[in-house]
């Protein structure tokens, strides 16, 4: 089978369909599988978007999502840390290492998963703790691909 050129343009468009289109009982799981299309592909393959290198803060288009801690460390030296900017393209690094990682812990209530906290740790050190509901996951993600989308589209 031949591969196609745009197959990561292709893939990132089908996870789209997919993940809006789906009516089935596990919506949250496929958000999540979907996640994993819709956010490390395009940050693995991404260019050097300028929005990717704002302060998270300043990005007025961001979905809200709740970050509980978000400090990208860059470097341990001798127990001194040293810290990346708090830019959208660390925080993509830093939430995709969580979901390849399977940093990712459910918050039920009653026995129904209302949120999920994804977490990401720098050798023993946690830098990135954020949770998503259902609904900004899944607007994080389609964020996150229409950028990625927007991106090679020239």
């Amino acid at each position: 089978m031949a591969e196609s050129k745009n197959f990561n343009i292709d893939f990132v468009r089908r996870t789209r369909d997919i993940l809006e289109s789906y009516k089935g009982e596990h919506s949250f799981s496929n958000l999540i599988n979907c996640s994993l299309g819709l956010i490390i592909l395009p940050y693995e393959k991404r260019r050097k978007s300028p929005v990717l290198n704002k302060n998270i803060s300043e990005i007025d288009s961001l979905p809200f999502f709740t970050i509980l801690d978000f400090n990208p460390i860059k470097t341990i030296i001798k127990d001194r840390i040293s810290y990346y900017p708090k830019t959208l393209g660390v925080f993509l690094r830093k939430t995709r290492n969580g979901l390849a990682h399977q940093n990712i812990h459910p918050i039920n209530s009653d026995g129904i998963l209302q949120k999920i906290l994804i977490t990401n740790k720098y050798k023993n050190y946690t830098d990135l703790k954020v949770e998503f509901t259902e609904n900004e996951l899944k607007k994080f993600a389609l964020f996150i691909s229409e950028l990625y989308l927007l991106e090679h589209s020239s």
